[in-house]
């Protein structure tokens, strides 16, 4: 008879000052600023500095998290996450400045597009990647072989790494952007 009601804590209200002040473009409403912190505060994600603001006339760091991702940024990204150290002393082995990930990511036989082999082959990094190309390149890298697409958002799935409950609904020929990998390599 003498109990209190137990009362539910209340989660105290993230602070995102630093980010709005950091970034000109994050957003404190966006569904993409959680991912996104968890991103930048770990250094897989880094803003662009050489923004223009005509108005300010000055330049700014955005986030660009609408900005198409290519599998160049990707790779960039992602090994940053998964091989961090590995990625700080591979060797480039041409004057092409993505040959270091493209070399990581042909040691983890990922599957990836582009290549230094031509500059057709490198323009391919610069294309924004598809959902399934992504996944396929995150379930080579864990199995350490290739799987197809279908196999690799099927893993996804089971494993939630997506939200989606079925191949069609995750949408493979979308192409992600730069909010979408920080929600991916965090779950």
């Amino acid at each position: 008879e003498s109990t209190s009601t137990p009362v539910t804590p209340v989660e105290p209200k993230p602070d995102y000052s630093s980010y709005i002040k950091q970034y000109a473009d994050f957003s404190t409403t966006a569904w993409w600023k959680d991912d996104m912190i968890w991103a930048i505060d770990r250094g897989y994600i880094q803003g662009d500095s050489t923004i223009w603001n005509a108005k300010t006339k000055k330049y700014e760091t955005h986030l660009l998290p609408n900005k198409k991702l290519t599998e160049a940024h990707f790779l960039t990204i992602f090994f940053r996450y998964a091989e961090k150290d590995e990625l700080a002393n591979v060797q480039s082995t041409s004057s092409w400045n993505k040959s270091k990930v493209y070399n990581l990511a042909k040691k983890y036989n990922m599957p990836v597009v582009a290549s230094e082999k031509s500059k057709a082959s490198r323009a391919l990094a610069e294309q924004g990647i598809r959902r399934g190309k992504l996944a396929q390149l995150m379930v080579s890298y864990y199995y350490g072989k290739t799987v197809s697409e279908d196999t690799a958002i099927q893993f996804f799935i089971n494993n939630g790494l997506t939200t989606q409950t079925s191949i069609k609904a995750f949408e493979p020929e979308n192409i992600l952007t730069r909010a979408h990998i920080s929600a991916f390599i965090q779950r």
